[in-house]
């Protein structure tokens, strides 16, 4: 069976569930927590079943346990389809392609946490001044 699966907390998740459907999912599990049904939907997965997923962060926004997610689901030998495209982890360009999503993601939050960092520091200088004059 295709399951899709789909963690929003949005009012996008009947078009995520629709494209789920056109992309050949006959159920769609939708979690609106955070990826709380996601292991007991990966437990109750069957031989010949397939998970399909409208993008990455659908599985965990947290890097580390996304990496879990995808190593319990390449060990259980559960085929996943990312965006309609099936994820072959035994090919090498698939597994730099995560690797490379990984590396991107680790950055852009590198990225926003200095800027936020630049912004607090910015915001007490103004406060010093203020309390200075």
């Amino acid at each position: 069976m295709k399951k899709g699966y789909v963690c929003v907390r949005t009012p996008e998740t009947s078009y995520f569930c629709q494209y789920l459907t056109k992309q050949g999912a006959e159920e769609v599990i939708v979690d609106q927590g955070e990826n709380e049904l996601l292991p007991g939907l990966l437990d109750s997965m069957k031989p010949g079943d397939s998970l399909h997923v409208i993008a990455l962060h659908h599985l965990s926004k947290n890097l580390t346990k996304l990496k879990e997610i995808l190593e319990t689901i390449h060990q259980k030998q559960i085929p996943l389809f990312v965006g309609g495209q099936y994820i072959d982890f035994e090919n090498v360009y698939d597994r730099m392609e995560l690797e490379k999503y990984f590396i991107v993601c680790r950055q852009a939050r590198e990225e926003i946490k200095a800027n936020l960092d630049a912004a607090k520091a910015i915001r007490e200088r103004m406060k010093k001044d203020r309390a200075g004059e």
